[in-house]
C-alpha cells in the first residue's frame, strides 16, 4: 500500500488510451460503469472529435506519436460526462479535442521536433569530430550529455543507449567517466524495468569505482543497486546496500543530499520488514539532514514516507495530512501523481470511497497533461478498489485497461505483475477463485522472472492455500 519514489518508474512509449467511462448516479449511489468507445463511434456534425476516435483513424507510427501526445494536451472532459457533483469524469479516450488553433499549434510542434532532431544530429556530429582529434573525454561528456536530455525527455530506451555507448568508451581508453556512465545505463535499464540488467550494472560500477577512489560514484550505485533490490522485494540485500552507501557518506558531516536520500530508503526498508519504529527515526533523521539542506524535493519525498509509515501503523487519517502536504509541496508531474494515488489509498482506508475516486481522477488528468501516462496503471489499480468497496461489478475494466495500456506502451513487466495480483485477488474476492487463481499463478510467475522471490512466494502461498497449483 502506497507508492514510494525509490521504486517508481517512469517510461513512455507509443500513445495507447483505454476506454472511456460514464458515472451512473444510480439509487444505491455513485456507480462507475464502462462504456466502450469505438472508430465508429459518431461525434456528430460540429461537435469536437473524441480522442478515442482519432487514434482508431490515425496511423500508429513513430513519427506521429508527437501529434498524438499534442492531442491530448489539447483534449478537454467531455462535459456530458461528469462525476455526479464531484468534478470531472473520463479517461482519456473519452476526452474532447479542442480544434480551434490546431494549425498553429501543428506548426510549432513540427518546429520544436525539428530543433529535437537537429540537436541529435549535431551531437552526433560532434563526436564525430572529437573522435577524429581524439579527444575521448569530450566525446564521453557528448554521449552523457545526450543521454541526460533523453531522460528529460522521458526516452528512457533512447538514453540508455547513449549512456551505453559512453560506458563502452570509457572502458575501452580507460577513462575515469566509466563507472558515472554505467551507473547511469544501470538507472534508464532500471526505469524500463531490466532490473535483472539494472543490478549488474549498478554492481560493476559500485565496483569500479571503489577501485579507482571516486567516492560519489560509488555512493550513488551503492544507492542505485539498492533501489534495484527494493523493486525485487529483496529487503536484507537492500539494506545491505544502503549500507555500505551511508558507511561511504558519514553518518554526520557537512550536509549532502546522499544522507538524506539513504536514510529514507533504509525507512523503506525498515517499514517494509515491520520495524515501524526504526522507521520513523530514520524518517527523523533524513528530515533533519534535508531540512539542513534546505532541499525541497527532500520536504516532499519525507513527507510521503511519513504518510506510507502512519498507513503502515493503521493512522490513514494521520497519513492523509502528510500525504496532503507532500502533494502541496510537489513540484514534477511524476511526484503528484504518486503521491495523488496515495493521499487516494489513505482516503479509501477511511471508507471516504468518493473523495478517494475524485484523488485518483485528479492524478489521472495530472498523468495525461503532463504526459507521464506510465503512471496510469495505478491510478487505475486505485480506481478497481474504489469502484470494488462502493460494490460495483466494473471494478475489472479499470484493471482490464491498466494491462491494455502495460502491454501497448511497454510499461516495466513488474507493473502487469501488480495488476494482475489486484485482478487476481478482486476475482477471489467475489468468489471467482478459478479466475483469480489464473492472475495470481501470472503474477508469480511474472514476480520470479524479475528475481522478485518474496513476492512471487506469497503469492504461491496464497494460491496453494485455496487448492491452486503454482
Amino acid at each position: 500500500m502506497g507508492q514510494s519514489f525509490v521504486a517508481t518508474v517512469l517510461v513512455r512509449s507509443r500513445p495507447v488510451w483505454p476506454t472511456t467511462l460514464r458515472i451512473d448516479a444510480a439509487a444505491r449511489g455513485l456507480r462507475i460503469v464502462p462504456i466502450i468507445m469505438t472508430a465508429s463511434s459518431s461525434t456528430g456534425p460540429g461537435r469536437p472529435p473524441r480522442v478515442s476516435e482519432l487514434l482508431g483513424i490515425l496511423p500508429r507510427i513513430p513519427e506521429i506519436s508527437p501529434f498524438l501526445d499534442l492531442l491530448i494536451r489539447r483534449s478537454v472532459p467531455d462535459p456530458d460526462r461528469r462525476w455526479t457533483g464531484s468534478g470531472e469524469l473520463g479517461t482519456v479516450g473519452g476526452r474532447i479535442v479542442q480544434t480551434e488553433g490546431l494549425p498553429d499549434a501543428v506548426a510549432e510542434l513540427g518546429a520544436a521536433e525539428a530543433r529535437r532532431i537537429s540537436e541529435i544530429l549535431r551531437t552526433a556530429a560532434e563526436v564525430v569530430s572529437a573522435v577524429t582529434n581524439s579527444k575521448w573525454e569530450e566525446v564521453c561528456t557528448l554521449l552523457i550529455d545526450q543521454g541526460a536530455q533523453e531522460e528529460m525527455r522521458g526516452r528512457a530506451a533512447d538514453a540508455e543507449a547513449w549512456y551505453e555507448g559512453a560506458f563502452r568508451l570509457a572502458r575501452d581508453r580507460g577513462l575515469v567517466e566509466a563507472p558515472r556512465a554505467l551507473r547511469l545505463s544501470a538507472r534508464a535499464a532500471r526505469g524500463l524495468g531490466k532490473l535483472s540488467s539494472a543490478a549488474d550494472r549498478y554492481e560493476e560500477a559500485w565496483r569500479t569505482a571503489t577501485d579507482l577512489g571516486l567516492e560519489d560514484d560509488s555512493i550513488v550505485a551503492a544507492i542505485g543497486r539498492g533501489n534495484v533490490e527494493v523493486d525485487r522485494g529483496r529487503w536484507e540485500e537492500a539494506r545491505t546496500w544502503y549500507e555500505r552507501a551511508l558507511q561511504r557518506v558519514g553518518e554526520k558531516g557537512d550536509p549532502r543530499p546522499e544522507r538524506w536520500q539513504v536514510l529514507q530508503n533504509l525507512s523503506i526498508v525498515r517499514r517494509r520488514t515491520g520495524d515501524l519504529e526504526g522507521a520513523r527515526r530514520l524518517l527523523e533523521r533524513a528530515r533533519v539532514e534535508g531540512d539542513r539542506l534546505r532541499d525541497p524535493n527532500a520536504a516532499v519525498e519525507i513527507e510521503n514516507g511519513f504518510g506510507q509509515l502512519l498507513l503502515a501503523v493503521g493512522d490513514a487519517r494521520g497519513a492523509e495530512l502528510h500525504f496532503v502536504e507532500a502533494l502541496r509541496k510537489a513540484r514534477t508531474p511524476t511526484a503528484k501523481v504518486t503521491i495523488g494515488v496515495n493521499l487516494g489509498e489513505a482516503l479509501l482506508a477511511q471508507g471516504r470511497s468518493l473523495e478517494a475516486g475524485e484523488k485518483a481522477r485528479q492524478a489521472e488528468a495530472e498523468a495525461i497533461a503532463a504526459e507521464v501516462t506510465g503512471k496510469l496503471p495505478e491510478v487505475y489499480r486505485l480506481l478497481a478498489e474504489v469502484a470494488k468497496e462502493r460494490g460495483d461489478g466494473e471494478a475489472f475494466v479499470f484493471l482490464e485497461q491498466a494491462l491494455d495500456l502495460i502491454r501497448e506502451r511497454e510499461l516495466p513487466e513488474f507493473e502487469e505483475a501488480l495488476t494482475r495480483e489486484s485482478y487476481g485477488r478482486l476475482r477471489a474476492a467475489e468468489g471467482d477463485w478459478e479466475r483469480g487463481t489464473i492472475q495470481l499463478q501470472s503474477a508469480a510467475r511474472i514476480y520470479r522472472s524479475l528475481g522478485m522471490t518474496e513476492a512471487a512466494e506469497r503469492l504461491e502461498e496464497t494460491i496453494r492455500r485455496n487448492g491452486g497449483e503454482v
